[in-house]
């Protein structure tokens, strides 16, 4: 739970965690969107795939994440705190 909360502590995350609650993305997209360098949004991304928030899926060259199904079923409350203020 601890390494989840650290995960979370960032305003950065959440947003990129506010994107994936709509389906899955690649680095490219959310980069896009969020105005961050692809290299910031990987950074961010390795830190909630580690943290188990988040998995990927390499599909040819892109790397695809989604919210993991287990995550969603245990803290919804918590996902839908981030869907309506990140």
């Amino acid at each position: 739970m601890v390494e989840i909360l650290k995960a979370l502590a960032d305003e950065n995350r959440l947003r990129i965690l506010n994107m994936l609650l709509f389906g899955e993305l690649c680095v490219c997209e959310l980069g896009y969107v969020l105005k961050m360098t692809q290299t910031n949004v990987s950074r961010h991304l390795k830190i909630l795939w580690s943290a188990g928030v988040v998995e990927r899926t390499k599909r040819a060259q892109w790397m695809y994440y989604h919210i993991r199904a287990e995550f969603e079923e245990a803290y919804p409350d918590l996902l839908h705190f981030i869907k309506a203020n990140a």
